[in-house]
């Protein structure tokens, strides 16, 4: 296993990712602005979860030989993705509830409104974290894969499946993420070295 100086490039990138992601999300679409802003808006968004996707996988194929067992590794990543997730989405659903009870003497949410609140992440009070339920899915795809198959060609065979899968648009690909895990295990996959 390499050292952790040996990993200063994958903590660059990392940075670099994040930095990108800020700027991307700093200048909304809706504003006008001069022509190469909204280009090089454009173009980073072409790459900057792509390059998150790749670091997660490459680290998990760094940190592969760490791990013990499929519940330990799964209830950690849990820990780690879901429960701020779901925090995240229910305090920020109440303020929602709140505002549509004031603003219209009515609560307009059904149950199923509610539920979608939480288990279609991009539709969520905050979308802004659909990521979460996606990394989270696709750690626990990519780990039970692993153990299933040492196999190259079996991870290029799924992976590819799950890109072309990825164009189906959707109401039932949007539950969970699905859809994000579909488009971004490719980049997962490259990232493991798979």
């Amino acid at each position: 296993m390499k050292s952790p100086v040996e990993l200063k490039y994958i903590t660059l990138a990392q940075i670099i990712g994040c930095c990108l992601v800020i700027l991307g999300h700093s200048f909304p679409f809706v504003t006008p602005y001069p022509c190469v802003l909204m280009e090089g808006c454009r173009f980073l968004y072409t790459f900057h979860m792509p390059l998150f996707v790749w670091c997660s996988g490459f680290l998990f194929a760094h940190t592969m030989q760490t791990r013990k067992t499929f519940a330990q590794y799964a209830s950690q990543r849990a820990l780690k993705l879901l429960v701020p997730y779901f925090l995240i989405s229910l305090i920020g659903l109440v303020p929602k509830i709140l505002a549509s009870s004031v603003l219209n003497d009515t609560l307009n949410m059904d149950a199923m409104e509610i539920v979608r609140a939480f288990l279609v992440p991009r539709e969520g009070v905050w979308g802004h974290f659909w990521f979460l339920p996606m990394i989270y899915l696709i750690g626990v795809i990519g780990y039970l894969l692993d153990k299933m198959s040492k196999k190259v060609g079996t991870w290029i065979v799924i992976t590819l499946v799950a890109f072309a899968l990825s164009f189906f648009k959707s109401d039932v690909l949007g539950w969970f993420g699905v859809n994000d895990v579909l488009l971004y295990f490719m980049y997962y996959s490259m990232g493991g070295g798979k």
